[in-house]
C-alpha cells in the first residue's frame, strides 16, 4: 500500500511538473514475418515530456528491438532540433503498446517525430493518418519495407491517410510462390510491383510521399514550422578541406564493401543489395559536388544495409546456423565494447561534443 502510494505521488508531480505538455498517441504501422509472408500489424506509442533536464526514456511491451530506442533518441533530438527548444529543459517519454511479437525502430521514426513535435509545442495529432518512414538528423524521410502489409492493416484499422516516404509509391516485393506437384511441394519467390498508391485508393486510403518531417508535421497536425534558410558562405575553406579526405575514405570503404557482399551474397538478396547502387551513386555526386557531409552520411548508412545483406547471406549458406549466430554475436559485442572503450577515451580528453555524441549515437 505505502508503495502504490509513492508511486501515485511521483505520477502527481510529474503530471504538475509538466501540465501544458500533453501526451500525444499516435498508431506505428509494422510487420513481422510468418510462414505466409509479412503480417501487419499497429502499434499504439503515447509521447510525452516534462520538465527535465535532457532524458528519453522508452516502455515497451512487449519486446522490441533495441533499434527502436535509438529511434527514439533521434527522433527528439530532430524534434528539439526543427522547434528550436532546448532539449536540456525536457525529459521525454515514449511508451509502446503492441500485440506483436517483434516490433523493430527504424521505420517507426518520422511518426516518432512527429508525435514528440506535437507534444512538445502542445498540438493535436488528427486521427486516421498513419505514417511509416525512418527519420534522418537533417530532417528528411527515409526509405522503409513492408509498405504494403503496413497500408493494408492501417486500411483495415480506419486510416484515411497512409504518408509514405518520398520515391516509394512505386515498389518491388518478393513475393513467396508455394506450387504443390503430389506430395511434393516447391517454394519460390518472385518480384512483384505494387502501386502503393493504387493500392489504397481500393482501399479509401489516399497515399501521399512525403520527403520532409515539416511537411509530415504539417498533414498530421496542420502546423507549419517554418524551414531556416541560410545565406552566404556557410562552410569554409578549411572545413571542407578536412572533411573532404574523410569522404573519400567512406566511398572507398563503401565501394570495397559492396564489392565484398556482391561475392558472396545469397540470391535471395541479389536484389536488395543491387538496391543499393542508387544510393552508392548520390553519395558520390554528393561528394563530387563538395557536399562532403550529405556523402559521408549515405556513404554510412548504405554501409549499414550492406552489413545486413552480408550478415543474412551468411546466415543463410553456413552449415551450422545457431553456431553462426553465437560467432557474429560474440563478434559485435567485442565490437561495441572497443568502441566503448574509444568514445570513454575520446571524453576523458575533452572531445569535440558533437563528435562524441555522434559515434554514441552511431553505436547505438
Amino acid at each position: 500500500m505505502e508503495k502504490k502510494s509513492l508511486i501515485l505521488i511521483l505520477l502527481l508531480l510529474l503530471s504538475a511538473s509538466c501540465a501544458s505538455a500533453a501526451p500525444v498517441s499516435i498508431s506505428l504501422p509494422a510487420v513481422y514475418s510468418t510462414s505466409e509472408g509479412e503480417v501487419g500489424v499497429l502499434t499504439n506509442l503515447t509521447v510525452w515530456a516534462t520538465n527535465g533536464t535532457g532524458h528519453v526514456f522508452v516502455d515497451t511491451e512487449p519486446y522490441t528491438q533495441v533499434d527502436m530506442q535509438g529511434s527514439a533518441r533521434l527522433s527528439s533530438m530532430t524534434a528539439y532540433d526543427i522547434t528550436g527548444i532546448n532539449p536540456e529543459t525536457h525529459d521525454l517519454f515514449y511508451v509502446v503498446r503492441t500485440e506483436s511479437p517483434v516490433i523493430g525502430g527504424p521505420s517507426a521514426g518520422a511518426a516518432m517525430t512527429v508525435a514528440t513535435v506535437a507534444t512538445l509545442m502542445n498540438w493535436t495529432v488528427k486521427p486516421g493518418i498513419v505514417m511509416t518512414g525512418m527519420i534522418n538528423p537533417d530532417g528528411s524521410i527515409g526509405a522503409v519495407g513492408g509498405i504494403p502489409a503496413k497500408l493494408n492493416i492501417s486500411a483495415k484499422n480506419g486510416a484515411h491517410t497512409f504518408l509514405i516516404p518520398s520515391g516509394q509509391g512505386n515498389i518491388t516485393e518478393r513475393v513467396r510462390v508455394v506450387k504443390r506437384n503430389g506430395p511434393f511441394i516447391r517454394i519460390t519467390e518472385k518480384p512483384v510491383t505494387v502501386n502503393v498508391i493504387e493500392l489504397g485508393k481500393e482501399q479509401g486510403v489516399q497515399v501521399m510521399e512525403i520527403g520532409d518531417i515539416r511537411d509530415a508535421i504539417y498533414v498530421c497536425t496542420g502546423h507549419k514550422i517554418p524551414r531556416t534558410f541560410l545565406t552566404g558562405e556557410v562552410q569554409t575553406r578549411a572545413y571542407i578541406d578536412a572533411m573532404q579526405p574523410l569522404a573519400a575514405a567512406l566511398l572507398d570503404e563503401l565501394s570495397e564493401r559492396y564489392n565484398e557482399t556482391d561475392a558472396i551474397v545469397n540470391p535471395r538478396l541479389r536484389n536488395a543489395l543491387i538496391d543499393q547502387i542508387r544510393t552508392i551513386e548520390d553519395a558520390q555526386h554528393d561528394y563530387d559536388a563538395e557536399n562532403y557531409y550529405a556523402s559521408m552520411s549515405r556513404s554510412f548508412n548504405t554501409m549499414i544495409n550492406i552489413r545486413r545483406i552480408r550478415w543474412y547471406s551468411e546466415y543463410l549458406d553456413s552449415s551450422d546456423k545457431n553456431e553462426y549466430l553465437s560467432d557474429l554475436i560474440s563478434s559485435v559485442e567485442d565490437k561495441i565494447n572497443d568502441t566503448e572503450h574509444d568514445v570513454e577515451i575520446a571524453e576523458s580528453k575533452n572531445g569535440v561534443l558533437e563528435g562524441i555524441g555522434a559515434a554514441e549515437s552511431r553505436l547505438t
